[in-house]
C-alpha cells in the first residue's frame, strides 16, 4: 500500500496499524514543510481506506486545492465541497476521503 513511497517509516507504520485495526478517525491532518511527501501519504491512505487503486475514479474520494491566483483555501471552497455535501453518505465505501 504504501510501497512507493521512500521515508516516513514512523507515518506509515502508524497509519498502516491504523488500517489494520480497522480504527479510522473522521479526520487526519498531514503537516510539514513544503514538498516531503505529505500529500503522496495521504493520498496513499486514502486509496488503502477507499480500497481504489485510482482516486481520479472513486465518487468517495475530494481534492481541494488552493486556486493558483490564491494563497490558501477559500472558505467558499470548503462549504462547496464540504460543507454543503456533508449529508450525502458514501456512494461506493464505508468512508469518505477528502484531501487538500
Amino acid at each position: 500500500m504504501f510501497e512507493n513511497i521512500l521515508g516516513h517509516e514512523n507515518e506509515i507504520n502508524i497509519l498502516s496499524n491504523i488500517i489494520s485495526s480497522n480504527k479510522i478517525s473522521h479526520s487526519y491532518l498531514f503537516s510539514g514543510p513544503s514538498g516531503i511527501g505529505k500529500l503522496m501519504v495521504a493520498k496513499e491512505f486514502a486509496k488503502s481506506i477507499l480500497n481504489v487503486d485510482n482516486l481520479n475514479s472513486c465518487p468517495d474520494y475530494i481534492y481541494i486545492c488552493k486556486k493558483e491566483d490564491k494563497k490558501n483555501i477559500l472558505v467558499e471552497q470548503i462549504r462547496e465541497n464540504i460543507v454543503d455535501n456533508i449529508y450525502i453518505a458514501p456512494a461506493i465505501r464505508k468512508y469518505e476521503s477528502i484531501c487538500y
